[in-house]
């Protein structure tokens, strides 16, 4: 069952899943850092939320790897 979001959470979720429809596959850690001019580790923190709070999904050890559930 999927949980609420911060703002935050909710901001880098909602680029997500625009990135992921304009471009057909999903934006780098480095990328969404850039975006929200953050760092990547602060990235990383939010997308394991989003993992965590079953938003996303990501498969070990690859670059493009979040997938919108």
């Amino acid at each position: 069952m999927k949980r609420g979001l911060t703002i935050k959470q909710k901001e880098r979720y909602d680029f997500i899943k625009e990135y992921i429809a304009k471009n057909g596959y999903a934006p780098t850690l480095k990328e969404i850092a850039k975006e929200f001019k953050t760092t990547n580790s602060a990235v990383y923190y939010i997308l394991d939320a989003l993992v965590k709070k079953e938003w996303i999904k990501r498969e070990k050890y690859a670059e493009r790897d979040i997938v919108i559930i």
